[in-house]
Formats: C-alpha cells, sequence, structure tokens
C-alpha cells in the first residue's frame, strides 16, 4: 500500500522500452494506491503497451485505487502504443478492480493522453469485474480506436452480467479518433451499468462509432446520464 497522505510527486518522468509503464509498472494481489497527487507528468512510449500514471496494469485480486490526482502542466503528456488510460493503462481480474474519486486534469498545451488503441481519461482498457466511480477529467484524448473520455473500452465476456459500474464520472474536453469513441466509454459490453455520468465533450470522429456517452454498446444498461457537446 502507498498512502500519500495528500502528498505529490512532481516532474514524474519515464522513458523506458519495455511494457507497463507508470509510478508502478503493475499494481496487483490487493495492492493500493490512495491519497496522492501527480504533478507534470511525462510518458513517451509511443511503441510501447500499458501506459498509465499511477500504474502501467492492474491485475488480480482486487487492486484499489482512491483519490489520486494526475494533474497536467503544460508541458504534460501520456503518449503509448495501445492500453493508454490518466490513470491506468489496461486493468483485468476475475476479482473486482475498484477505481474511486480520482481525477486527471490541468493544462497541457494540446493532446494530454494519446495513443493508437484503447485510451480512456482514467483507464484505457477494462476487463471482468470493477468500479470506476466518482473520477473527473478534464483534458483532450486522441487515438485510433476504442476512445473514451473515462474508459477507451470496457468488457465482461470472460465474467458476463457480473456486477460492474461506471458511475458518476465525468469528462470535459475533445476527443479524436477513427471510430469507437464515447463521451464517457469508446465501446461497452455485456452487464455494466453506466449511470449518473455527465460528458461535455467535443468529439471528432472519421468513420463512425461514436456517441456522448458510448460509441457502440452491447447489453449495457445507461440510466440518468447527460451528454453536452
Amino acid at each position: 500500500t502507498l498512502d500519500g497522505k495528500g502528498y505529490t510527486i512532481s516532474n514524474l518522468r519515464i522513458d523506458r522500452t519495455d511494457e507497463n509503464q507508470g509510478l508502478f509498472a503493475t499494481i496487483f494481489y490487493g495492492g493500493t494506491v490512495k491519497n496522492l497527487t501527480i504533478k507534470g507528468v511525462k510518458i513517451d512510449a509511443t511503441s510501447i503497451d500499458c501506459i498509465g500514471a499511477i500504474a502501467g496494469k492492474c491485475q488480480w485480486y482486487t487492486p484499489l485505487i482512491t483519490n489520486c490526482k494526475v494533474v497536467f502542466t503544460a508541458d504534460s503528456y501520456i503518449k503509448g502504443k495501445d492500453y493508454v488510460g490518466g490513470v491506468v493503462g489496461y486493468a483485468e481480474t476475475s476479482d473486482s478492480i475498484d477505481i474511486y474519486d480520482c481525477s486527471v486534469e490541468g493544462q497541457a498545451a494540446n493532446v494530454a493522453i494519446s495513443g493508437n488503441n484503447y485510451v480512456g481519461g482514467v483507464v484505457g482498457k477494462l476487463r471482468g469485474r470493477f468500479n470506476v466511480e466518482g473520477c473527473r477529467v478534464l483534458a483532450n484524448i486522441s487515438g485510433a480506436k476504442y476512445i473514451g473520455g473515462i474508459c477507451g473500452y470496457s468488457d465482461d465476456e470472460y465474467y458476463p452480467h457480473t456486477t460492474c459500474r461506471i458511475e458518476e464520472n465525468s469528462f470535459t474536453g475533445i476527443l479524436s479518433a477513427d471510430s469507437y469513441v464515447g463521451g464517457i466509454v469508446g465501446e461497452c459490453h455485456y452487464g455494466k451499468s453506466i449511470q449518473a455520468c455527465t460528458s461535455k465533450a467535443e468529439i471528432h470522429v472519421e468513420t463512425g462509432y461514436a456517441g456522448g456517452i458510448v460509441g457502440c454498446l452491447y447489453d449495457t444498461s445507461i440510466i440518468a446520464c447527460y451528454s453536452d457537446g
């Protein structure tokens, strides 16, 4: 467990050639990060998968990230190939991954978070059982496919119709993609509730599958959400 106790890590720079890049490469087996701010992050990994400011990857046995902030300065950015997120790049578990009350925001000059496929303001891709609640993103995000203000892509294909929640999250910014782009989630599959989320997004899409809340939706409930943009 890392309890930041409200302190800030400033000017985090990561420039490596291996996968899973972030303050932590991987958080798993109940690992917890809380009460921490990362300010002025620069991760330049355009040929690398699984990139996030807090963790490149989360998996197995209930990882928890709560009350963490990622603050972009004028020259900040997070760049990756696939599975790129402001907080976590890729998250998968049969148990539960919980991301609560996190924020991604600041004064990045242009695109703050970018990649190819599976790019999100909080997490690039979610698979399995998860809860993402109370998160706020104020940033510009770009990619090719599966781009979302909160999550690029989420599915529960391995564990269908379990209780997964994407609730009370908000996104404000510009989303640019070829297709599968949404103000909250780019594409969403199976058994989840997207509830009480707000999107104020300017969306640019090349070929289709775009939505104010979700770009492409399968077997998922959208309840009490708001889109303006």
